[in-house]
């Protein structure tokens, strides 16, 4: 029937997208929306494939484009979200990546409460969980909150334990928590060791400053003189 065709073309157009066989994926894709037309998964396919391409402005549009119900089991919403927090990292706009993944996760916890309960097949099209959370982990990493990312990605290790790349980023989440905790101790003691005394009280009071940065380490000094010309 044309539904099973669809499919069918759809599942080769993931195969080739996750091959990277882009002039193959092409084609499917020319076969999917010729079958089933501008459907929310046609639209999703042909956004993944713009994607792929490094074209992130068509695939943005694409998606926004895709109708927000599908006929399929899939929760629209979740995978809406989910791509574009991707597609803002691969952009390098990493605090975008955050906002849209951690709405991502959102929209998949209120499609699993929602779903019909006992229905395994159901619960494992909708349930994204640690999908988006291997994502999220990932943008959080590189918006510079390790701590965050490796709350994340600790969880989603306990699904894709066998991924070597997972736990070579959990090492960089460990690394990155302890060098923020050292950049937080030597910015308090440049800050310690620049005021020498504070005088006075009220409009009258008065910070005493010391002047002899000689024995400070080289990036104490930057911080030291950063913060005197900002006042």
């Amino acid at each position: 029937s044309e539904m099973h065709k669809a499919r069918m073309h759809q599942y080769k157009t993931r195969l080739f997208a996750q091959q990277k066989c882009l002039k193959a994926c092409k084609r499917e894709i020319k076969n999917v929306l010729s079958v089933s037309g501008t459907t929310a998964s046609s639209l999703f396919l042909k956004s993944e494939f713009e994607y792929l391409r490094n074209n992130f402005k068509k695939s943005c549009k694409l998606l926004n484009s895709a109708p927000k119900t599908c006929p399929s089991k899939e929760h629209i919403p979740t995978l809406y979200y989910n791509n574009f927090g991707c597609m803002h990292f691969k952009m390098k706009k990493y605090n975008l990546g955050v906002l849209y993944l951690s709405q991502a996760l959102e929209a998949n916890t209120k499609a699993v409460k929602a779903a019909p309960q006992g229905c395994n097949s159901t619960m494992y099209s909708i349930n994204h969980h640690y999908q988006i959370l291997y994502n999220y982990g990932i943008v959080l990493l590189h918006a510079g909150q390790p701590k965050a990312a490796f709350n994340c990605l600790s969880q989603a290790a306990t699904v894709y334990s066998r991924n070597p790349r997972l736990w070579l980023r959990i090492a960089e989440c460990a690394i990155g928590v302890v060098k923020q905790s050292q950049e937080i101790e030597q910015i308090q003691n440049c800050k310690s060791s620049t005021v020498k005394a504070i005088v006075g009280s009220g409009i009258y009071r008065k910070t005493i400053l010391n002047t002899n940065f000689q024995n400070h380490p080289k990036k104490c000094r930057l911080v030291v003189n950063q913060k005197l010309s900002n006042h």
